[in-house]
């Protein structure tokens, strides 16, 4: 369930912060809006990997820099930010119902 956990929260990444470039931005507002359902219908551990799928993308995103001295931290958002906690904690599961 790791590996599909990590695909879907890729793929709300994408919904909610893609550009025109990446995904056509009605689709991904269409997308967006369904997500109460797909959120409804998830068993307890659907929602806690895919919590944990936030943790691990959150922990790469804010890890320390690497020899370069590169971290990708410096382009999150604050938006960004929020999403991750908000899936974490699973605030996201119930504030969309």
């Amino acid at each position: 369930m790791k590996t599909l956990a990590d695909m879907t929260f890729e793929y709300i990444w994408l919904m909610m912060f893609g550009d025109e470039d990446q995904i056509a931005l009605d689709y991904a507002v269409q997308q967006q809006e369904s997500l109460s359902l797909y959120f409804k219908e998830m068993t307890n551990a659907e929602k806690s990997a895919l919590s944990q799928a936030a943790q691990r993308a959150k922990d790469f995103l804010l890890a320390d820099p690497d020899e370069n001295g590169f971290t990708p931290e410096a382009l999150v958002s604050n938006e960004q930010r929020e999403m991750l906690d908000a899936f974490i904690s699973g605030e996201v599961f119930e504030s969309l119902l």
